[in-house]
């Protein structure tokens, strides 16, 4: 169930600018927008249409959001930081700059994860536990975890484990992850791919 937050897109230039300034790094919380950013680009290929980030924000930051007026890159900060709303099923949304007919965005809502930081085993195994421990409950998210450095995994053996799952509760699943100075995307469900990118395009 998604909660009734309203959700604001923002553009990939606002995010990056945003990770520049005031970022504090991958290995922290902010993977997730780095993750976005990367998500975007897959988005932007996979689609051959321009995109947006959007986030679910608290109805008491929208109140402070002005309706008509820019917004400067210190009080995006201030909603990424403290008005994105944690509890929500969905870290992030990428969907089209077009409305569609309709007057609605084309979209993918997707739940973020990290796998690998602070744990002592990092194989194929841990990763399917954790991945099964996760949501149980049906839900149109697609799962995307970003692999940390050090983690080696069999993404086939994961993807046999999913396809013999019929509880699998995600719409997709999809990891990230550097290789060869750049970062992969694959996704294993409910197709099978992946498609690689420059450091240098995420965040200059």
């Amino acid at each position: 169930m998604h909660s009734k937050n309203e959700i604001v897109f923002y553009s990939s230039k606002a995010v990056k600018d945003f990770l520049l300034k005031f970022g504090k790094g991958p290995d922290t919380k902010d993977y997730e927008f780095f993750a976005a950013l990367l998500l975007k680009n897959f988005c932007e290929k996979q689609w051959d249409k321009n995109c947006e980030i959007g986030f679910e924000l608290k109805p008491k930051i929208l109140n402070k959001i002005p309706k008509s007026a820019s917004i400067s890159l210190e009080q995006i900060a201030d909603i990424f930081r403290k008005g994105i709303d944690e509890a929500s099923l969905t870290d992030c949304i990428i969907a089209t700059e077009q409305l569609a007919d309709g007057g609605k965005r084309e979209g993918m809502r997707f739940q973020l994860k990290r796998f690998g930081i602070g744990r002592q085993k990092k194989d194929t195994n841990e990763l399917i536990e954790f991945i099964n421990s996760l949501n149980n409950v049906k839900s149109e998210e697609c799962l995307f975890v970003t692999l940390d450095k050090g983690v080696e995994v069999e993404l086939p053996r994961v993807r046999e484990s999913i396809l013999s799952n019929n509880k699998f509760p995600f719409s997709r699943l999809m990891f990230g992850w550097m290789e060869n100075g750049k970062i992969c995307i694959g996704e294993i469900y409910t197709q099978n791919g992946m498609e690689e990118y420059n450091l240098d395009n995420l965040v200059d």
